[in-house]
């Protein structure tokens, strides 16, 4: 009687140590489980978000690609005003590459400076930048598609001093009198900076199949090629208001006035 006594508590101990063994197990196993699937289901919401986001974003600079340009800042503030209205988002905003602030959701940060220079190669890596314990920012690049201004290929050269500084912004310069070359592949016109109040005037061309633009005469307007296109003729202006008009030979790169 001892004996199965001691055997029946030596049986029942094990038991419960086998199924205290089994419960912690399966209660480990349950803990590991739960945990890999709210971890990965928490990454799948932040993948998605950011996607959603980065899309918004996308869709916004793609949008305002040709207004930034533009001195009117009311169209892309209408913009930014609309991307704002999605659930989740707190702030809008676009600037310009020194992190200006040109539009923005919250119109009293208009023209304050924001520190993007350093988080732009994280845009690249699809990666949150990190504004606080709530709050996380993604930044889209604006590609503006701006054409070089080529100076160094002028039919009549001209100093750099010379040279006006109106083709660092295109936004500032009006077109006019656009005409064809003989051969019809660019358009010839002429520039005036709206900053210098219409005194600073130019010829130029642009190229119909890369948009490359080039300087061909300073303080010159109105061109008009020959149909052969030895000769370009143009107005050469000589002083505020008095023009002549003059005529351009192409393979000799000699200029004449004809009145």
């Amino acid at each position: 009687m001892i004996f199965n006594t001691i055997i029946h508590a030596i049986r029942s101990r094990l038991a419960t140590r086998l199924i205290l063994a089994v419960v912690l197990l399966l209660s480990a196993v349950s803990i590991i489980l739960t945990t890999f699937f709210i971890t990965r289901q928490e990454k799948l919401l932040t993948k998605e978000l950011y996607k959603r986001a980065n899309a918004l974003a996308q869709n916004l600079a793609y949008n305002s690609r040709h207004y930034l340009l533009l001195p009117d800042r009311s169209t892309i503030q209408s913009f930014v005003t609309g991307v704002k209205e999605e659930a989740d988002i707190n702030n809008v905003y676009l600037t310009n590459l020194d992190g200006t602030i040109l539009a923005s959701t919250d119109t009293s940060q208009t023209k304050k400076i924001i520190p993007i220079s350093a988080e732009n190669e994280l845009t690249y890596k699809e990666a949150w930048i990190s504004i606080d314990d709530e709050t996380k920012r993604v930044i889209v690049p604006v590609e503006v598609a701006i054409p070089f201004i080529d100076t160094d290929a002028m039919l009549i050269p001209a100093s750099a001093d010379s040279i006006t500084q109106q083709y660092d912004n295109l936004r500032q310069i009006t077109f006019f009198h656009p005409c064809f070359n003989h051969t019809s592949d660019e358009v010839t016109f002429s520039t005036t900076s709206v900053a210098e109040d219409y005194n600073m005037f130019s010829i130029m061309s642009a190229s119909l199949s890369n948009r490359r633009l080039r300087v061909l005469i300073e303080s010159a307007s109105n061109p008009s090629w020959s149909h052969n296109g030895y000769y370009l003729a143009f107005n050469k202006r000589i002083a505020p208001r008095i023009t002549e008009l003059t005529l351009y030979e192409i393979e000799t790169g000699s200029s004449k006035g004809i009145i």
